[in-house]
């Protein structure tokens, strides 16, 4: 599988990574999941590109079993906490309650 393709499916889809910036700019976001030298916990970053720079916000553990695991819990964090809200930013799409 793709990383386009495991961002899509742990975001919900495709069209829930769209953000609309402020000045109007559509991207797409993804979630990086990184793991340091010096310890064992992965952190998640919400990050996009834009006018040729990368923009990244931190959002917290994503400590799961498996990659995808770790993905998916990512962007359940952005949503929770209002990362794109709290920066500015709007979803280009609303995702829907279950």
């Amino acid at each position: 599988m793709s990383s386009k393709e495991a961002q899509d499916r742990a975001a919900g889809g495709e069209e829930l990574r769209k953000v609309l910036l402020a000045d109007g700019t559509q991207v797409t976001a993804s979630v990086s999941v990184q793991i340091f030298k010096t310890g064992h916990n992965k952190w998640g970053y919400f990050r996009f590109k834009t006018g040729g720079k990368t923009v990244q916000r931190y959002i917290g553990k994503v400590n799961a079993e498996t990659p995808d695991e770790s993905l998916t819990l990512g962007w359940k964090l952005v949503r929770e906490r209002r990362v794109v809200e709290r920066s500015g930013w709007s979803w280009l799409i609303q995702r829907k309650s279950p």
